[in-house]
């Protein structure tokens, strides 16, 4: 893990040592998406819906206070997403009155770091 990764705690390690142990990494601190209204969360995007785009990468962006962009490189330019299913599950699992918006791409760039992220704040990362 790294400072600002979002971790679920585990049991107590079978070591007898008397700290908690960290049961799996879920996210970072700069994947968080909030709501205008104070909500916020940093849960996965089910496989499902990546499948409804028929591509082989997505990301998700808040882009603004309540407005969040969907990235992806399609997997052949004569598929055709299910971009109105995507929006579907998108209000299911994160904010059911976000304005949702989408962006074919040839090519998602890797963060600074070099790395893909497939979750990005970059409404808080402005402010």
């Amino acid at each position: 893990y790294a400072q600002g990764d979002i971790a679920t705690l585990g049991h107590p390690c079978a070591c007898g040592r008397s700290g908690r142990s960290i049961d799996k990494i879920v996210g970072r601190v700069a994947a968080i998406f909030r709501h205008p209204d104070g909500r916020a969360t940093f849960r996965s995007m089910p496989t499902r819906a990546k499948d409804l785009l028929a591509c082989s990468l997505v990301q998700l962006a808040q882009t603004g206070p309540n407005h969040y962009e969907v990235r992806y490189v399609p997997i052949s330019p004569t598929l055709y997403p299910d971009e109105d299913g995507f929006r579907r599950v998108f209000h299911e699992e994160y904010f059911d009155d976000a304005e949702v918006s989408f962006v074919r791409l040839a090519e998602i760039p890797s963060n600074t770091l070099g790395k893909f992220a497939q979750y990005v704040n970059e409404y808080e990362a402005r402010r």
